[in-house]
């Protein structure tokens, strides 16, 4: 049975410049597919924190799924704050430099990724 996400967390790599292009192909995408998202302001470039859907974390709602785009430190900055509020999404992490074909898929809530 395919996964459905109603609600998609964005947590970005604050400062890197590769973020910018790796956050605008991902929204995108959401976009194109009219899929829910928001986005940690505290993470995200500067002309993504003021859009309506740049909330924080503490705010978002039933989040499907969290993707983080950065590498092992933004993850793990992104795991407490997340699954505080989603403890059972999971999690698609997306280095800055990837062209998104094979992104790393994992979840915080398991012992195996």
């Amino acid at each position: 049975m395919p996964q459905t996400f109603r609600h998609i967390g964005i947590i970005g790599k604050l400062g890197a410049i590769r973020v910018q292009d790796a956050l605008a192909r991902t929204l995108a995408v959401l976009e194109q597919r009219n899929l829910r998202y928001s986005l940690d302001p505290d993470t995200v470039p500067p002309e993504y924190q003021a859009i309506p859907a740049a909330r924080p974390v503490s705010a978002w709602d039933n989040v499907d799924l969290c993707i983080v785009i950065g590498g092992d430190g933004t993850f793990l900055y992104a795991t407490p704050a997340a699954s505080a509020s989603s403890p059972t999404s999971p999690w698609m992490t997306l280095p800055p430099s990837s062209t998104a074909s094979s992104p790393g898929i994992t979840s915080a809530n398991s012992a195996t990724p």
